[in-house]
C-alpha cells in the first residue's frame, strides 16, 4: 500500500540525518509503488517551480559550480493531492536532480548527482508557503 510508505517518507524527512537513506527510500520504495505514479497529476504550481529551482541552483554551487546555470525540468512536477506532495525530476548543466515536498509540512528534499563523478549534493529545505493574503500556510521547521 502506498500511503504507510509516504507516512514513512515524512517522517523520516523530519527525523532522519541522513539524506541519502531518505532519498533512497523515497527513489526505491515509493515511486516503484504501482499506485504512486497513477496518484499524482501534473501541477506546475508557480512557487513550487521556484523553490524546486532555488534548491538545485544552490545544490549546484554547492557541487562546484560557479556560474550558475538554468533549471530544466524534464517533466512537468507531479502533485498527488491525498499527500500533499510535489515531486519532480531536473537538469542543471551536466548533473541530474529529483526533489520532492510535503506541503503540509512545507518540508522537502533535493538531490543533485553530477554525471561526470556520481557524486550526489543533498538538501533538506523548508520554506513557508503563503496564501493570496499573504497569510502563511502550513509549518515551517
Amino acid at each position: 500500500m502506498l500511503a504507510p510508505k509516504i507516512e514513512n517518507l515524512k517522517s523520516m524527512l523530519v527525523k532522519e540525518n541522513d539524506f541519502g537513506l531518505i532519498m533512497r527510500y523515497f527513489l526505491d520504495e515509493v515511486t516503484l509503488d504501482p499506485k504512486f505514479m497513477i496518484s499524482g497529476r501534473s501541477h506546475d504550481d508557480a512557487v513550487v517551480r521556484t523553490t524546486f529551482g532555488a534548491v538545485m541552483q544552490a545544490l549546484a554551487q554547492q557541487a562546484g559550480d560557479k556560474a550558475t546555470q538554468a533549471v530544466e525540468f524534464m517533466l512537468p512536477i507531479q502533485y498527488l493531492d491525498a499527500f500533499e506532495l510535489y515531486h519532480g525530476a531536473v537538469r542543471v548543466g551536466a548533473s541530474m536532480g529529483i526533489l520532492f515536498l510535503f506541503r503540509d509540512i512545507d518540508m522537502g528534499l533535493g538531490s543533485l548527482t553530477r554525471m561526470s563523478d556520481g557524486y550526489t549534493h543533498y538538501s533538506r529545505f523548508s520554506c513557508q508557503m503563503l496564501d493570496a493574503a499573504g497569510e502563511r500556510r502550513g509549518a515551517l521547521h
